[in-house]
């Protein structure tokens, strides 16, 4: 289901920008990481990471191709800003949210949590951890 889900996500962005005339966005790589493992402890066991589940991917564009705070300053993470959501996709770990999350901010690192999940936790400002948290009270 991921994986049909960044397919469309990525489709959609590619035809949304070549609409407008986007290049940078147009040109878009998604590297899904499905063999990636885990290297830190908070990440799980090998195999068990984000990326290992393909519930995660990182996203980069032909005009930021390393894994960098710049990459949020493309044409590309706008969009992806303004539409993953509706695709049922978050920004992992939002710059605002760094003291929640304990991570650093990487806006290259998208999560795949379903399309109400996801404009929830957008309409919320909160992180995964946070939202999931406050949804165990309800």
């Amino acid at each position: 289901m991921a994986s049909k889900k960044w397919g469309q996500l990525f489709c959609t962005a590619s035809a949304s920008s070549m609409e407008r005339g986007s290049p940078a966005a147009s040109a878009s790589t998604v590297r899904l990481m499905t063999t990636r493992w885990s290297l830190w402890p908070w990440r799980g066991a090998a195999g068990a990471s984000e990326y290992a589940t393909g519930y995660a991917a990182d996203i980069l564009a032909a005009d930021s191709l390393e894994e960098n705070t710049g990459f949020a300053d493309t044409r590309a993470y706008e969009w992806l800003s303004a539409y993953a959501a509706e695709y049922g996709f978050i920004l992992r770990w939002p710059q605002e949210r760094q003291a929640a999350t304990g991570m650093v901010f990487e806006p290259w690192h998208w999560r795949y949590v379903g399309r109400d999940n996801a404009l929830a936790i957008r309409a919320s400002g909160l992180s995964l951890e946070e939202y999931l948290a406050l949804e165990q009270t309800k």
